[in-house]
């Protein structure tokens, strides 16, 4: 019964081509979550890469997870070949969601990432799931 739902939470079968149409027209196309840091607070943290040759405007885009809860990434660029490491914590001194160089301060008001498994999401503006990255229980969910 996982194994179905986490075929369903990946949108199909592990052998079938991972791009879909809208994929391939996203403006985020290139980026990839590298790492998953589950364990609350400053601790808790998502690396995003983009391996793509270009600059991507992270405008309107955000992580979610399986339950639905989002942390958006802001209104900054990440270069080509440039990470972004998203903490859900706040920066120190700050009230509201912050930058630093290759560090986001997302502030949420509580722990995003389930400890024991989830499936986190990099999804464009208009809801299109770009990149997902299963970990814990969940790491067996197909990654693209």
């Amino acid at each position: 019964m996982r194994r179905e739902i986490a075929r369903h939470d990946a949108g199909g079968c592990r052998g079938v081509a991972s791009d879909s149409p809208a994929q391939a027209r996203s403006a985020l196309r290139g980026l990839r979550i590298k790492t998953i840091r589950p364990g609350g607070g400053l601790r808790e943290s998502v690396t995003i890469r983009n391996s793509g040759g270009s600059a991507v405007r992270l405008t309107g885009a955000s992580l979610r997870d399986r339950s639905g809860r989002r942390l958006k990434l802001g209104k900054g660029r990440l270069g080509a070949r440039r990470s972004l490491r998203v903490y859900t914590g706040c920066a120190k001194n700050r009230r509201k969601a912050h930058r630093r160089g290759s560090r986001l301060y997302a502030r949420a008001r509580r722990r995003v990432w389930n400890d024991g498994g989830d499936v986190v999401k990099i999804v464009d503006r208009r809801g299109v799931v770009v990149a997902q990255r299963g970990y814990g229980r969940l790491r067996r969910v197909a990654r693209f």
